[in-house]
């Protein structure tokens, strides 16, 4: 995978937005998510996302998250792409400063507090939200490989000489 030319990523002031109960919409390209590229198979591609923003019920400005396309990784069991769907809903509240954010108790049953801005970028946020998404250790469900490739000729083997070891003790 090449490197793509440094993409300047659209801004929105999320407070704003949140007043105005107002709603975004658009499509970010595999190739342009920077942190996101090492993790694919290819970057062919992108995502569509939607960010809805309001006041929620405690009065705080909030908005909600939803991501939709397909990325590619690799299967770690056997090495083949493996496509994953990307479907993901996410609420979130904005704070106006580092100090505030870190003061926010952590709560798992709560929709996250985020630092919002005056120039927050909905791209990172999704790119942020897939990396998240991704799975530890991608597999196929039914993965092609049925057992471990059998070394090359010549090929040394630790871990069968090791096993010879164990055996004669």
């Amino acid at each position: 995978m090449r490197k793509s030319e440094p993409v300047t990523l659209p801004t929105i002031d999320v407070f704003t937005l949140a007043r105005s109960n107002g709603r975004i919409e658009g499509r970010t390209e595999l190739s342009h998510m920077d942190r996101l590229v090492p993790l694919l198979a290819s970057t062919d591609g992108g995502l569509a996302w939607e960010l809805e923003c309001a006041t929620d019920p405690r009065g705080r400005p909030a908005a909600s998250l939803r991501v939709r396309g397909m990325v590619v990784v690799s299967c770690d069991k056997c090495g083949l792409n493996l496509e994953l769907p990307i479907d993901i809903d996410s609420e979130f509240w904005f704070v106006r400063t580092e100090a505030e954010l870190n003061a926010q108790p952590i709560n798992v049953d709560e929709s996250e507090p985020l630092l919002g801005s005056l120039s927050f970028a909905p791209a990172q946020l999704v790119e942020d939200e897939v990396i998240l998404a991704l799975p530890i250790s991608p597999r196929h469900t039914q993965c092609r490989l049925e057992r471990q490739p059998v070394a090359e000729p010549g090929q040394h083997r630790a871990l069968a000489a090791l096993s010879a070891l164990k055996s004669r003790h």
